[in-house]
């Protein structure tokens, strides 16, 4: 009822916790939106795409009729994933990049979506991270708008690239600034960002006490989901 008699007052709505487009309030919130004019209202949702095609499609076929009937004016896709391949398929539970890969191609091709890439860096994923971003520039051939966007961890302090000290990040940054795109304003901006996060290390080697909770917490993740980290990322068993 709220948004329904507020939605033409509001700017933007961000839509995210949990896996998005499952929570049936996500349903609830278009039905309403079909039912009013808030033609400057931005609809932001955020997914790590580990959701069934069939539910991902629908979704997206009902917010373009939105926009096409002027019930909205702007609808943003925003991606959260850390990096690509094993790497960060381990950091993020549930992660299967062949089928992000598979729902992001779709949203891709919908021109009139505003589409974003979200990462948060971690120790386990900053050697994934170049590969992404040469994905995303990739896909930015078909749709140039195509924006990353990342930010450093916050809470776990020990997942951070910090536990492993500025020293052994020196070559992983450096190939990611390679990597990085800079088209935009924006891409500029995010560089210096991921520049930042690493600037931000002030020990130069491992700091000893982090790497010991790094690996307790990995050994704990590993007896629950019975996987292995030394095999996925064998270069931190320091």
């Amino acid at each position: 009822d709220w948004l329904l008699r507020n939605a033409h007052t509001l700017s933007r709505l961000h839509l995210l916790g949990g896996e998005t487009f499952y929570q049936s309030e996500l349903d609830e919130m278009l039905d309403t939106l079909e039912k009013v004019k808030a033609k400057h209202l931005e609809v932001n949702i955020v997914s790590n795409l580990m959701v069934k095609e069939e539910r991902f499609t629908s979704v997206i076929e009902r917010i373009k009729r939105l926009l096409k009937d002027r019930r909205i004016g702007r609808f943003d896709l925003t991606a959260s994933i850390d990096g690509w391949g094993p790497e960060a398929e381990y950091a993020r539970t549930g992660l299967k990049c062949d089928h992000f890969e598979k729902l992001f191609s779709h949203a891709v091709n919908q021109k009139w979506m505003t589409l974003h890439t979200n990462q948060t860096i971690t120790a386990m994923t900053v050697k994934s991270i170049p590969t992404f971003v040469e994905k995303v520039k990739e896909y930015r051939k078909q749709n140039p708008k195509i924006s990353i966007r990342a930010g450093a961890l916050t809470g776990q302090p020990y997942l951070h690239p910090a536990t492993f000290g500025r020293a052994f990040w020196e070559s992983d940054l450096e190939a990611i600034l390679a990597a990085w795109p800079q088209d935009t304003e924006q891409d500029h901006a995010q560089k210096n960002e991921m520049k930042g996060v690493f600037d931000s290390i002030t020990n130069t080697a491992p700091d000893e006490k982090m790497v010991k909770f790094f690996k307790h917490y990995l050994d704990q993740l590993d007896n629950r989901r019975n996987t292995n980290w030394r095999e996925v990322l064998p270069y931190l068993d320091i």
